[in-house]
C-alpha cells in the first residue's frame, strides 16, 4: 500500500509502499498457447538507384614468365618394314627385221683438170689509154663449155676452182711502147708483167708477153692491164700480117691444172 501521494520506486522496494501481504508461491508454468499466424509479408519496397561505380583500379603487372621446361628426349624411330617384292619383269617383244640396204648409187667419173681452157682474144686494132684493160671480144670456139664468161670490157669471169696457167700477148704497133700485167678482181698480180718496146716507127712490130701460174676461184675475174711506166700516152695494138696472113693483136688463155 502507498504510504505517500505520488510514490515513487517499486513496491516492496520502496519506503514508498507498505507490504500488506507478501505474495504466494509462484504457481506452475501454464500451457504454451498454440502459436498465433503468421500475418501476411508487406510489400516489398521498390529497389533504390544504383549507384555510380567506381573507377576501376589499375591493372597490376605481369608477373615473370616461368623458364621453359627441358624438352623431352626424341622417342626412338622404330625400324622400316621390309621391302615388298620386286614383281616380275615383262617379256621383251622380238625385235622386228631390219629392212634390207638400198643399192649404193654408181659413183660418177672424176673429171680431168685438164677439162677446163679457154683462150680469148682481140680482132682488129685499138687504141688504149693509161692503165686501161685490153678489150678481148672474142672467144676461141674450142673453149670448155661452161667454165668461163667473157664480159663486156674484155675481162673473164672464172666459173670454177683451181689452179690455172695463164699466159697473154699484146702486140705493139710501130713507135708504141708498153708495160701490161694481169689482174684479179681489179687487183695487179705479181709475177705476171710483161712490157713491149718499139722506139720508132720505122722498127718492127712488138709485143708483150708473160706466163705464169695462179691460184683461183669461182667467181673470180682476169683481165690484162696496162700499166703506166713513165708515160700515159696512148698506145696502138695491131695484127702483124706476115705471109698474107694477119694475127690477133692480143690473147689471154687459161687452162686449168690442178
Amino acid at each position: 500500500m502507498a504510504e505517500v501521494a505520488s510514490p515513487s520506486g517499486t513496491p516492496d522496494t520502496s519506503p514508498d509502499y507498505t507490504l500488506l501481504a507478501a505474495g504466494g508461491a509462484t504457481g506452475p508454468t501454464g500451457v504454451t498457447g498454440e502459436t498465433g499466424a503468421t500475418g501476411v509479408t508487406g510489400a516489398t519496397g521498390e529497389t533504390g538507384a544504383t549507384g555510380v561505380t567506381g573507377a576501376t583500379g589499375e591493372t597490376g603487372a605481369t608477373g615473370i614468365t616461368g623458364a621453359t621446361g627441358v624438352t623431352g628426349v626424341t622417342g626412338i624411330t622404330g625400324a622400316t618394314g621390309e621391302t615388298g617384292a620386286t614383281g616380275i619383269t615383262g617379256v621383251t617383244g622380238t625385235t622386228g627385221v631390219t629392212g634390207a640396204t638400198g643399192v649404193t648409187g654408181v659413183t660418177g667419173t672424176t673429171g680431168s683438170a685438164f677439162n677446163t681452157y679457154g683462150t680469148f682474144y682481140r680482132v682488129g686494132t685499138f687504141t688504149l689509154g693509161a692503165t686501161g684493160i685490153v678489150p678481148l671480144n672474142a672467144s676461141s670456139p674450142v673453149n670448155s663449155t661452161g667454165n668461163f664468161t667473157l664480159n663486156a670490157n674484155g675481162t673473164v669471169t672464172v666459173n670454177e676452182t683451181g689452179i690455172y696457167t695463164i699466159d697473154y700477148r699484146v702486140q705493139l704497133a710501130q713507135g708504141s711502147s708498153a708495160a701490161f700485167i694481169v689482174t684479179r678482181n681489179g687487183a695487179t698480180v705479181a709475177g705476171t708483167g710483161g712490157q713491149g718496146l718499139s722506139p720508132n716507127t720505122s722498127a718492127a712490130t712488138t709485143v708483150a708477153i708473160n706466163a705464169n701460174l695462179i691460184q683461183l676461184n669461182a667467181g673470180d675475174i682476169v683481165g690484162v692491164q696496162r700499166q703506166i711506166t713513165g708515160t700515159t700516152a696512148p698506145v696502138i695494138t695491131i695484127g702483124s700480117t706476115v705471109d698474107g696472113v694477119t694475127s690477133n693483136s692480143s690473147y689471154i688463155r687459161l687452162v686449168r691444172i690442178f
